[in-house]
């Protein structure tokens, strides 16, 4: 990218005592080694977007996972040794990795109760194993409902059961609305040649006698 011929990049090059040596255009080869661990990663990555049938936008989330159990892991390259280990012997003279868990696996996290709507509401919530903090020894963990990425340390880990889409409630994509959803003053009370099926609609526009959801569409 463009932040390697910046020319701050240069100066720590140079600080540094690093000399570089750039590849030929479209030539891989002359740097095997990094190219072949990206992908490495890469078919780890997508095999368990695949597996797991996590939504392709969690990528990033399922990257940063897989290089950390990849540093976990022993490699022939360097004598069945832990990368972590060589990176950081100080730190990591005996890596810890009883933590690793199934990637889109169930999880029940504790709520704290300030989070919790009422005194009587659940003291837990059902969430998605998507990878590890970075900054601590919780867990990242994907709520399907709301779209977001929570850190969590008091989590128990289902890795018998793996995210299903269907045992979620459908929600709409965020920036996905639809133009006609936005007004407020649109009847329910269409006629039925005036009624579409949709895949992804609000709670309010929901026929429970028909069994499916539906919003207007004007003639």
């Amino acid at each position: 990218g463009g932040e390697h011929c910046s020319g701050c990049y240069d100066t720590e090059l140079v600080d540094s005592g690093i000399v570089r040596q750039q590849t030929i255009c479209d030539t891989p080869e002359q740097n095997r080694v990094a190219e072949r661990l990206n992908r490495t990663l890469e078919e780890r990555v997508r095999a368990t977007l695949v597996a797991t049938r996590l939504p392709s936008r969690l990528w990033a989330e399922i990257w940063l996972a897989t290089v950390k159990i990849y540093n976990h892991s022993p490699h022939s390259g360097i004598n069945f040794k832990l990368p972590i280990v060589e990176i950081d012997p100080a730190h990591h003279s005996h890596p810890d990795v009883s933590r690793f868990r199934i990637l889109g696996s169930t999880c029940y996290s504790h709520l704290p109760r300030d989070q919790r709507k009422t005194k009587l509401s659940p003291a837990g919530e059902k969430l998605i194993l998507v990878g590890y903090s970075d900054t601590s020894k919780g867990y990242k963990l994907w709520n399907p409902v709301t779209d977001e990425i929570l850190e969590r340390y008091n989590v128990t880990v289902d890795e018998s059961h793996q995210y299903d889409p269907a045992d979620w409630p459908t929600s709409p994509v965020p920036g996905d609305r639809s133009p006609d959803l936005a007004d407020p003053d649109i009847p329910l009370d269409a006629d039925k040649d005036d009624i579409y099926i949709v895949d992804r609609i609000t709670d309010h526009c929901y026929d429970p006698v028909q069994g499916y959801s539906f919003c207007i569409k004007w003639k």
